[in-house]
Order: structure tokens, then C-alpha cells, then sequence
């Protein structure tokens, strides 16, 4: 990607560090003896290209931190801009030690999509020209009780759609903040992965009339993409249950003119399923009953 890191990622690095620079009292902790600037320099420094800036930096009520107007500099002279950015809180020993939080709650409100990420992510040949898009990350952890929940990792860009992802895993290591590759033999309690459309899938249908193609067809390729999706996280589930779900998903894109519901892939299985099952296709396939998987579509 010529030396150029995707703008999610400089975001999320933005959200986890921007408290560092607080004092104590924000979030109870001892502050960071760097100011917030040299802070946000530090851990940047691998994908800068300049000095990152801010317009308004405030507190809201006692703990919460709001930044206007963030200016991140990456390579080859793009900026990722950021319209505000809340932070409710987050474990500030993770940005001395270098190592992903333990808890996180981050609110980015109105993140400029760079010309090159739409390139990157072919969306510049779907029409895209500029992209704005809003991002909720939250995800806690009690160590005592070796578990992890990610609330909420959403984002969302009008005329694009809202893709959220949510999970919960049991015994996890607690060097998992360390080596994320530790969260391998931790156990799923629980997964939703959910969709809202608003316009993909017209501008996908438009993409597929001007290739020679139709309605038709690019709606069942779009389909039997989320089939796969839905196929690597289940394995090969019971015909009534494939069934379920190939029905969910046509009803989902045949509203396509007009999106209006949410298509949600949900794991819930009754006990905690360990993670080497979703990983090795073999234990996958095996034990695909016990994860309980299915697809729906929701209207309001």
C-alpha cells in the first residue's frame, strides 16, 4: 500500500491514546508525564508524516475527553481527518507499556475517508468519490474473571451502510493485551456480526448493469458472498438452518431499491465454545450444531 496504513487503523490509535496527556482526576489514574501532543507524536510515529493537529480539546462532565478538529499527517502527504472524537474512558497503562487497552470507549464522529482508502477498498470504482463515516468502539474486560467483551465496533458512512461486530469470549490469557495470538485458546460465549444497507447495494447493482451483467445475477453473487461469510463462521450446519439462512439473505437483497432492515449472522451457542474450533476447519465442520448459528433479517 506504498507505506500507507489504512485510516480505521491511525483512528483507532488515536481513540486508545489521546487520554494519555489527562490529568489523573479524569480517569483516576497517575497521569501520563508527556503532554496529550507529544502523546499522540509517540504513538504515531510509525505512520506519520508530520505533526498531528487539533482545533478544541476539552473535558465533558468528569471524565469523558472531546477533541475538534484532529488533523492526523500520514505518508505521501494524505491527512485523515476527524470532525470530533470522544473518549469515555480507557486504561492508560496500556500506552506506556505499549500494548492494546484492556478497556476502551471511543466515540469518532465524522472521519474523512481519504482518496486512497476508497481506491484501496474499491469503492472509488462503485462511484465514491468522498466518504465520510462515523466509528463506536467499546470493549471491556474483567480479568479476574479472564473475560472480554466487545459492546460495540460499528461504523458507519451514509450512502454505504452500518456494519457492527460484537463478541464475548471466556478464558482469556492474561498476556492476551501483550500477544493478541493468546486469544486463540480463549472460549466464545457469544458473536453478532450485523449489517444495515443504505446504498451499497444499489450502487453494487448499478456496478454489475454497466459490466454487461444483471440485477439478477449481481444479487445472487452479493448473496452467495454472505453465504460464504455466513459458511466460514459456522461450517457445514444442517440443512433446515442453511435453508434459514439463504432465505434471510435473498429477502435482505431484494430490498436493495429501498434498505430497511438489519441483516444479523449470530453464534450463540449454549456453553462456551473454544476458538480452535472456529479456526481449524476440521473441528469446525465437526461441531458446527453446537454453535447454534443463524442469519435474519429484521425490518422495522
Amino acid at each position: 500500500m506504498s507505506g500507507y496504513r489504512p485510516a480505521l487503523a491511525l483512528a483507532t490509535v488515536a481513540a486508545g491514546v489521546l487520554a494519555a496527556g489527562l490529568p489523573a482526576t479524569v480517569f483516576g489514574q497517575d497521569a501520563n508525564p508527556h503532554t496529550l501532543i507529544d502523546v499522540l507524536e509517540m504513538a504515531l510515529e510509525e505512520v506519520s508524516g508530520g505533526t498531528p493537529s487539533y482545533d478544541s480539546l476539552g473535558t465533558i462532565g468528569d471524565e469523558a475527553i472531546e477533541i475538534g478538529g484532529l488533523v492526523l499527517p500520514v505518508s505521501d502527504g494524505t491527512e485523515v481527518r476527524i470532525d470530533r472524537l470522544v473518549v469515555e474512558r480507557v486504561e492508560i497503562a496500556s500506552i506506556s507499556e505499549v500494548r492494546l487497552p484492556w478497556y476502551l470507549d471511543a466515540t469518532i464522529t465524522g472521519l474523512h475517508l481519504p482518496a486512497v482508502v476508497l481506491e484501496e477498498l474499491y469503492l472509488a470504482d462503485l462511484g465514491y468519490d468522498t466518504l465520510t463515516a462515523d466509528i463506536d468502539l467499546d470493549w471491556t474486560s474483567d480479568l479476574d474473571a479472564r473475560s472480554l467483551s466487545l459492546n460495540e465496533a460499528s461504523i458507519h458512512a451514509p450512502s454505504l451502510g452500518r456494519l457492527s461486530l460484537a463478541f464475548s469470549l471466556d478464558d482469556v490469557s492474561a498476556d492476551a493485551a501483550d500477544e493478541p495470538w493468546d486469544l486463540r485458546w480463549a472460549r466464545l460465549v457469544s458473536l453478532h456480526l450485523s449489517y444495515e444497507d443504505d446504498g451499497f447495494l444499489a450502487k453494487l447493482v448499478e456496478a454489475g448493469i454497466e459490466e454487461g451483467g444483471t440485477v439478477e445475477g449481481t444479487l445472487f453473487s452479493v448473496a452467495q458472498a454472505i453465504g460464504m461469510l455466513f459458511a466460514i463462521l459456522s461450517g457445514e450446519v444442517s440443512e433446515p438452518t442453511l435453508r434459514q439462512a439463504t432465505s434471510e439473505i435473498f429477502a435482505f437483497t431484494s430490498d436493495y431499491p429501498d434498505p430497511s432492515g438489519t441483516l444479523t449472522i449470530a453464534i450463540e451457542p449454549g456453553r462456551p465454545v473454544p476458538l480452535p474450533m472456529l479456526i481449524h476447519q476440521q473441528y469446525l465442520d465437526r461441531y458446527a450444531d453446537a454453535l447454534n448459528s443463524s442469519v435474519e433479517y429484521v425490518k422495522p
